[in-house]
């Protein structure tokens, strides 16, 4: 290397450090935000199951007692359809539960990919 290059590469390092650090925060921060949003994708599958009880559940044993076969029939259908969704879903979020950096990384790479 050249006396020069060396000279340049002094007076640039203190710069090179500071970005450096700068973006080594950034990321610590994108890395925070993505684990977060996999952990609200988590609640949102608990609340799916939480008004599939309070809204196809509970309704179904009120039509049972009640002998409302119509209702019950409806409820039933609309209960397979929801309960189907929720069962991939929930698959979906045992993983996150279990590895959730894993999704981390799957959503950094979805998100440099989709800036193409």
């Amino acid at each position: 290397m050249t006396n020069e290059l060396r000279e340049a590469l002094e007076l640039a390092q203190p710069l090179l450090e500071k970005v450096g650090q700068a973006v080594e925060g950034g990321a610590k921060f994108s890395y925070e935000v993505l684990l977060r949003q996999q952990y609200v994708r988590v609640a949102q599958v608990g609340l799916g199951w939480l008004f599939f009880f309070l809204l196809i559940i509970w309704p179904i044993c009120v039509a049972i007692k009640e002998d409302a076969e119509e209702l019950f029939l409806f409820l039933g259908i609309a209960g397979l359809f929801f309960l189907a969704i929720l069962v991939v879903y929930t698959f979906e979020i045992v993983g996150i539960l279990i590895n959730p950096n894993y999704y981390v990384i799957q959503e950094v790479v979805n998100l440099l990919g989709a800036g193409r």
